[in-house]
C-alpha cells in the first residue's frame, strides 16, 4: 500500500476511535509493518518507560494493531499533551507491569479490543476512552478505575475482578460495570445518577457489591445477574435501577434500618431474596419469586408487608427461611390470600428458632395455619385461625382479640382469649400499671416464657398460665378458678399495692425459683394451693399469708430459704430437708418445728429409744441421749442424728412458725467441766467447746456474727463433714476451700470460747442482720470412709496394730502414696514382702482386729486404709512415744515403735451410748493393774496431757464415765491402753 494512502486510513481510525483526542502529529505501529513512523524499539520490546523514539514529540500516537495480542514486561508510561495508546478493534494488552497515562494523554480502547491490567495499575491524571472495547481491573484496596481524568464511553464495559475489597469511582457515566470477583467487598465512592448514567450493572462472580446508600443507576438501567450479592441500603424503594432485569442466579439483599422505610422494588424476578435489615417493606406492587427461588429472612431483620403479596406463579417450587420478624399489615395471612401474603403454597416455610409473623392490620385478618415458632397478634379488629400451631411464644396485644384454636407443637395448647391481653414473648413491654386480662379454657394452659419483666394486673379468669424462665412483675394477681404453673427457673416479683387473694398454683416437676417482696409494697397475698419454691422468698414488704402452704423444696442444686427483712409472713411455713447418707448429722430446726414430724419417716441406725438422736451438754463436755422426741427443737440448740443407711434420700419435711425473726440469745455458753478427781481439779477437758445451730430460714453470714462476739470467741466456726468423717473450719474470710463463710438452715455448728472467764459475758445473740441469701455447704458424705495412718522415720520395724472393729466392717489396705514419701525411701509392703493381716474370731459387735506391719528402712510414708464401719468411726492409734490425732482422721506414728493399737471410737463431740465397753474395760483393768506404782500419763481423747501421777494408785485414780488414754513404763512388752472407768 502507498505510504500516503496508509497515513489517511491512520487519520479515518482515529477520528472514528478517538473523537475527542488531539490527534497526534506522529503515528507509531507496534508491529512494525508500516513504514511510516515504525521504530525497532517499540516493536521489538514494548518498553516506553521515559525512552521515547527519535523524533518523539507530545501528541504522538501509539498504536497496538487490529488483531494483535501483546502483553509487557516493564512500566509503560505515557505523557504529552495529546499523547494517545490506541489499542485498534479486535487488539488485547496484557500488562505485566503498571500503565501510567499522565494528564493530557488518552487511552483509547476500539471496539472488541481490551485492556486486561490484571492487578497492576492503569492510573494517572489522563483520559479514558471506551468506544467499544472491554477495561479489565483486578487490583484490591484502591478506586477502580484508577483514571482521573475525563471518561467518553460510548459502548463497552469495565469489568472488576478484584480478589478482594475495592471502591468504584463515581460521578461518571459508564455504559456495563460487571463484577466478576471470586470474593471481597465492592463499594462506590459516589453516586452515579443524574448527569451520570449506568446502562447495565452486571453481576457474574460470587464477591458482593454493597451500593450502601448511594443512588446507583436509573430507569434506563438494565440489571443482569447470574451470581455474587447485590447488597441495598439506604431509604425508599431499592434498587434505583428500574429498567430490564434479567436474574438467573446470585443474591439480592435488602438491609436498610433507617427510621424512613426501606421497600422492595416490585417486578423483579428474585432468585433469592434476602432481608437482613430492620426496616424493609413492601410498594403497593407485588414480590415475584423465579422458579426454585429461596426467601430468606435473616435473624434480627423486620419486614413488613402492606397491601401486596409474594408472588409464586403456579407449578414453581420456593423457599422461605423466617428467622427473623415479619408483619402483615393487611387483610390476608401467611399463606393462601392475596395481599398481605404468600401467594400460592410455597415448596417449603422454614422457621427459625427466633422467628416472629406479627399479624397488625387495623381490622380483621385471616391466621394462615403453619407452624410458627413466634406468633403475635397485634392491633384492632378479631384475628381469626383454626388450629394455628404455635410452637415457641404467643403474644396478643392492643385492642385485638383471638378466635380459633391455637395448638403449640411442644406442649398442646387450646385457648381461648379476649380482651386485652398481653401473652408471652421478647415483646412483653415493661408497662406500667397495665391491665392484662387472660381467659383459657378450664383445663388447658398458655406458656410463658420470656426474659422480660411485666408490670401490670394479671387476670386470669380459667385454666394454667406456665411460666418458664421469666420474671413477672406484678401489681396484683387474680386467678378465679385458673392457675399459674412454674416452668424451668421463673420468678414472681410483687411490687403493687394491691392485694392478692387466693393465689392458686398448679405443678409438673419444677418450682417458682424466687418469691420477692418489693421493698415498699403494701400487697397481701394469700394462698388457695402451696406455693413451692426451690430458691429463695425475700420478703422485704408486704404480707404473705402462707397458712401452712408455703413449702421452701430441697433439690439437687440446695435447699430453699427464706428472708423476712422488712416484710412480713403469717401463719406456719414447711422446709424440707434431704436425709444424707447413712452416718452422723448435726441440725438445728430454722423454724418452730417438732421431732414428732419425723415418726415413722425414718428408720434411724440403732433401735431403742435415745440412741438415735443426742444433745450436746457443753456444761459437761458430754453428749446426753434424753431428748424428748416430741417435743420442739429449743432455738438454736443442736442436735446429732444418727441415720441409717434405709434413710439416705428422704425427704423429711418440718412445719411449724418461723423462730423470732428479730433478735434470739442462745444463753450463756459454757466453757467446760471439772474433772471427777480431786487431784485433778484445776483441769479440764472440753477447753469452751459449745454446739449451736442456725435459727432461721436464711443462712447465717460467720463474719458478722464473729464480729459481734469481739474476743470472747474463738474467729472459727466448725462444721462436721459427713463424708470425711472430720470437721472443716472457716472464719468467714478464711478457711478450708469447701466453705464460704456462710452457715445454711438446719445446720449445726461449733463455736470455742477463748477462755474459762468468757462465760459470764457471752450471750449469743442471732439477728436478722447476719443473715444472708447465699448457699452455704452443705456436709453430706459423698466419698468412703479412710484412714491415713502416717510413719515417721525409724528403724527397721516389725510393728502389730490392734483394730477394734464392728461385725459388719471390712477391713483392706490400700496403696501407699508416692508423692508423700522421701526421695531414696523404701516404701511400705504388701503380704508376703512384708505386710499381713489377720482377723480374730467375731465374739461381739465390737471386736478387736490384728494386723501386722513390717517396714524396712523405711524413712517416711503413708498408708491409706479404707474401712466400712459406718460414718462415727474414728481410728485411735496408741504407741509407747505417740498418740494423736483428732480430727482430722490422720494418725501419726513414728517407725520406731514396734507395736501400735488402732480402736474403734467415736470422734470428738459424738455419742458414744451404743459403743460396747466389754473389751474396753478389759483391758483398762489390766493396764491399771501394770500401772500401779509406776509413772502413769493421763491423755484426753484428743492427745493432750492432762496430767503426770508420779506414783499410780489403780483403776479408781481414773476419772468415772470417761474415756482416757492411759499411758506408764518403759517397757515394750507392755502397750498403752484407752481404758474406761464405768
Amino acid at each position: 500500500m502507498n505510504p500516503k494512502v496508509h497515513f489517511v486510513l491512520l487519520l479515518f481510525l482515529l477520528k472514528c476511535f478517538c473523537t475527542d483526542a488531539v490527534y497526534a502529529q506522529t503515528s507509531y505501529y507496534h508491529d512494525g509493518q508500516n513504514s511510516v513512523h515504525a521504530f525497532s524499539s517499540w516493536w521489538s520490546s514494548p518498553n516506553l518507560s521515559g525512552i521515547h523514539p527519535s523524533g518523539f514529540s507530545a501528541g504522538d500516537t501509539f498504536v497496538v494493531q487490529h488483531g494483535l495480542s501483546i502483553s509487557t514486561t516493564q512500566p509503560w508510561s505515557f505523557s504529552g499533551v495529546g499523547t494517545v495508546l490506541l489499542l485498534e478493534r479486535g487488539s488485547r494488552l496484557t500488562l505485566g507491569e503498571s500503565l501510567s497515562m499522565g494528564g493530557g494523554t488518552t487511552l483509547c480502547i476500539a471496539d472488541s479490543a481490551s485492556l486486561e491490567a490484571d492487578t497492576f495499575s492503569v492510573s494517572g491524571a489522563g483520559a479514558l476512552q471506551l468506544r467499544g472495547g472491554s477495561l479489565i481491573l483486578a487490583k484490591t484496596e484502591t478506586m477502580l478505575p484508577e483514571l482521573s481524568g475525563a471518561y467518553t464511553i460510548d459502548s463497552g464495559r469495565i469489568c472488576i475482578s478484584s480478589a478482594g475489597n475495592a471502591i468504584i469511582r463515581g460521578s461518571r457515566t459508564y455504559d456495563t460495570l460487571e463484577f466478576t470477583g471470586p470474593f471481597g467487598i465492592k463499594t462506590f465512592s459516589s453516586a452515579i445518577s443524574g448527569t451520570n448514567s449506568l446502562g447495565v450493572l452486571k453481576l457474574s462472580g460470587t464477591d458482593t457489591v454493597n451500593l450502601e446508600n448511594r443512588s446507583i443507576g436509573g430507569s434506563a438501567t438494565s440489571l443482569i445477574q447470574s451470581g455474587g450479592v447485590l447488597q441495598l441500603g439506604g431509604t425508599g424503594t431499592k434498587p434505583d435501577i428500574s429498567g430490564s432485569f434479567d436474574i438467573s442466579g446470585g443474591c439480592i439483599e435488602y438491609q436498610g434500618n433507617a427510621l424512613s422505610q426501606q421497600t422492595i422494588r416490585n417486578g423483579i424476578p428474585f432468585k433469592h431474596l434476602k432481608i437482613s435489615g430492620t426496616s424493609v417493606g413492601t410498594s403497593s406492587g407485588n414480590i415475584n419469586l423465579a422458579d426454585s427461588a429461596l426467601f430468606e429472612l435473616s435473624e434480627g431483620a423486620v419486614w413488613t408487608m402492606s397491601n401486596s403479596n409474594v408472588g409464586i406463579s403456579s407449578g414453581q417450587a420456593s423457599f422461605f427461611q423466617l428467622d427473623g420478624k415479619f408483619i402483615l399489615h393487611h387483610e390476608a395471612g401467611l399463606l393462601g390470600g392475596t395481599q398481605t401474603a404468600i401467594r400460592l403454597h410455597p415448596d417449603s416455610v422454614v422457621f427459625g428458632p427466633n422467628a416472629k409473623v406479627v399479624y397488625q392490620r387495623a381490622g380483621n385478618q385471616t391466621i394462615s395455619n403453619v407452624a410458627y415458632r413466634n406468633l403475635e397478634l397485634n392491633g384492632s379488629g378479631i384475628k381469626s385461625g383454626t388450629n394455628v400451631y404455635v410452637v415457641d411464644t404467643l403474644q396478643i396485644s392492643g385492642s385485638t382479640s383471638f378466635s380459633g384454636n391455637i395448638q403449640s407443637l411442644n406442649h398442646l395448647l387450646y385457648t381461648q382469649l379476649q380482651d386485652s391481653v398481653v401473652q408471652v414473648g421478647d415483646e412483653w413491654a415493661d408497662t406500667t400499671n397495665a391491665s392484662i386480662h387472660l381467659q383459657l379454657f378450664s383445663t388447658q394452659k398458655l406458656l410463658l416464657d420470656s426474659s422480660k419483666v411485666v408490670n401490670g394486673i394479671l387476670h386470669l379468669d380459667s385454666g394454667i398460665l406456665a411460666v418458664s424462665n421469666v420474671r413477672i412483675s406484678l401489681d396484683s394477681v387474680n386467678t378465679h378458678s385458673g392457675s399459674l404453673m412454674p416452668l424451668g427457673e421463673p420468678v414472681l416479683y410483687f411490687s403493687g399495692n394491691h392485694s392478692v387473694d387466693q393465689l392458686a398454683f398448679t405443678y409438673d416437676t419444677a418450682f417458682w425459683s424466687s418469691i420477692t417482696f418489693a421493698k415498699n409494697t403494701l400487697a397481701t397475698v394469700s394462698l388457695k394451693d402451696s406455693l413451692k419454691v426451690a430458691g429463695k422468698v425475700e420478703l422485704l414488704g408486704g404480707t404473705l399469708q402462707c397458712e401452712g402452704k408455703l413449702i421452701l423444696k430441697c433439690t439437687s442444686s440446695g435447699c430453699a430459704q427464706l428472708l423476712k427483712n422488712g416484710g412480713d409472713l403469717q401463719g406456719n411455713l414447711s422446709m424440707e430437708l434431704i436425709v444424707p447418707s447413712s452416718g452422723w448429722a448435726y441440725l438445728g430446726a430454722p423454724i418452730q418445728a417438732s421431732l414428732s414430724q419425723w415418726n415413722g419417716k425414718v428408720t434411724m441406725q440403732y433401735s431403742g429409744s435415745g440412741q438415735n438422736i443426742f444433745r450436746w451438754d457443753a456444761t459437761q463436755g458430754t453428749w446426753s441421749s434424753d431428748v424428748d422426741s416430741a417435743s420442739n427443737f429449743g432455738q438454736g440448740n443442736a442436735y446429732a442424728f444418727r441415720f441409717s443407711p434405709t434413710d439416705s434420700g428422704k425427704v423429711l419435711q418440718f412445719s411449724g412458725l418461723l423462730n423470732n425473726p428479730v433478735q434470739y440469745s442462745a444463753g450463756r455458753l459454757a466453757y467446760g467441766f471439772p474433772i471427777d478427781s480431786s487431784s485433778f481439779s484445776d483441769s479440764t477437758v472440753v477447753d469452751g467447746w459449745n454446739l449451736l445451730a442456725n435459727p432461721f430460714t436464711a443462712s447465717l453470714d460467720w463474719g458478722i456474727v464473729r464480729n459481734g462476739m469481739g474476743g470472747q470467741l474463738n474467729q472459727f466456726h466448725y462444721l462436721y463433714r459427713n463424708s470425711s468423717e472430720s470437721y472443716l473450719a472457716h472464719n468467714g474470710q478464711l478457711g478450708n476451700a469447701q466453705l464460704n463463710g456462710k452457715i445454711r438452715p438446719f445446720q449445726a455448728f461449733f463455736v470455742k470460747l477463748g477462755a474459762a472467764s468468757d462465760t459470764v459475758s457471752s450471750a449469743f445473740d442471732f439477728d436478722s442482720s447476719m443473715l444472708c441469701l447465699e448457699q452455704g455447704q452443705t456436709l453430706f458424705k459423698n466419698q468412703p470412709n479412710q484412714v491415713t495412718i502416717y510413719l515417721l522415720n525409724g528403724e527397721d520395724t516389725l510393728g502389730n496394730i490392734l483394730v477394734w472393729q464392728s461385725e459388719e466392717a471390712s477391713i483392706k489396705p490400700n496403696k501407699i502414696s508416692d508423692a508423700l514419701l522421701p526421695a531414696g525411701s523404701q516404701q511400705l509392703f504388701w503380704k508376703a514382702q512384708g505386710i499381713e493381716w489377720s482377723v480374730l474370731s467375731k465374739r461381739s459387735l465390737v471386736e478387736p482386729v490384728d494386723f501386722q506391719v513390717r517396714a524396712k528402712n523405711l524413712v517416711g510414708g503413708r498408708l491409706l486404709v479404707d474401712h466400712a464401719w459406718g460414718t462415727d468411726t474414728l481410728m485411735l492409734i496408741l504407741g509407747e512415744d505417740s498418740v494423736l490425732v483428732f480430727p482430722e482422721q490422720r494418725l501419726i506414728v513414728p517407725c520406731s515403735l514396734q507395736s501400735f493399737r488402732l480402736l474403734r471410737y467415736h470422734t470428738p463431740f459424738k455419742p458414744d451410748n451404743h459403743l460396747s465397753t466389754t473389751g474396753a474395760d478389759a483391758e483398762a483393768k489390766g493396764i491399771c493393774q501394770y500401772c500401779i506404782g509406776k509413772e502413769a500419763r493421763l491423755y484426753s481423747l484428743e492427745g493432750r496431757l492432762i496430767k503426770v501421777i508420779p506414783n499410780f494408785s489403780g483403776a479408781s485414780a481414773i476419772p468415772k464415765g470417761s474415756y482416757f488414754i492411759l499411758q506408764c513404763g518403759e517397757s515394750q512388752s507392755k502397750q498403752s491402753r484407752i481404758v474406761y472407768q464405768p
